[in-house]
């Protein structure tokens, strides 16, 4: 869960290209998308975070930071139907690490690039992330309420979690694979990925 202390950052606008937005954000290591944004996340060896409107007004995009977190969603305050606005915004981002990325309510995102350790993705309430050439040793995908979530490239241990979704990690080449009986997701993997026990019994020692 995301704390709830809020800093709303300030969006400075550049002449770079004139519709786009300069959001001056560093040190961030993951991402929160909500309804209505779309992002596009690419590993570089500096931060860089632009957004423009697709359609309505680029001032209705609520940019804050939790943390280590960036968060994106459409500002609903103040309007009694909310719902019925054509704000619709596009966030790039270049960032040279991403731990962890979740995209929501019918929002998007398109990762590419990204290496280390671990990295953790989710989708959620419709939300629909693609990851992209990813190289990691834990890669955790986990999908609820109507996410979907398509990856490719590697990793050694792929996690896959979730109650209702779909994950498509076909193109993905993991050694072993490991599922909880709990999980309720619709999944694709490689037949050659290994499945090992997410629960495996007292060792006796």
């Amino acid at each position: 869960m995301l704390k709830h202390v809020v800093v709303t950052l300030a969006l400075i606008a550049t002449p770079a290209l004139a519709d786009d937005l300069v959001i001056n954000q560093t040190g961030f290591t993951a991402v929160h998308v909500n309804e209505d944004v779309t992002v596009t996340i690419k590993i570089g060896p500096e931060y860089s975070v632009t957004a423009r409107a697709i359609t309505g007004d680029l001032s209705h995009l609520d940019v804050n930071r939790y943390d280590g977190w960036l968060v994106f969603s459409r500002d609903a305050r103040w309007f009694i139907f909310p719902n019925w606005r054509q704000d619709r915004f596009e966030v790039t981002i270049t960032t040279p690490v991403l731990n962890e990325i979740k995209v929501f309510d019918g929002s998007g995102a398109t990762v590419s690039g990204v290496t280390g350790s671990a990295l953790r993705a989710e989708a959620a309430s419709g939300g629909a992330l693609v990851l992209l050439d990813t190289d990691v040793a834990a890669l955790t995908l986990v999908v609820n309420d109507g996410g979907s979530l398509a990856a490719s490239g590697s990793c050694g241990q792929l996690t896959i979690a979730g109650a209702g979704g779909l994950i498509d990690a076909s193109a993905l080449a993991c050694a072993t694979a490991v599922i909880p009986p709990q999980s309720e997701v619709m999944s694709m993997i490689p037949d050659k990925v290994r499945i090992v026990d997410a629960h495996p019994g007292p060792s006796g020692d």
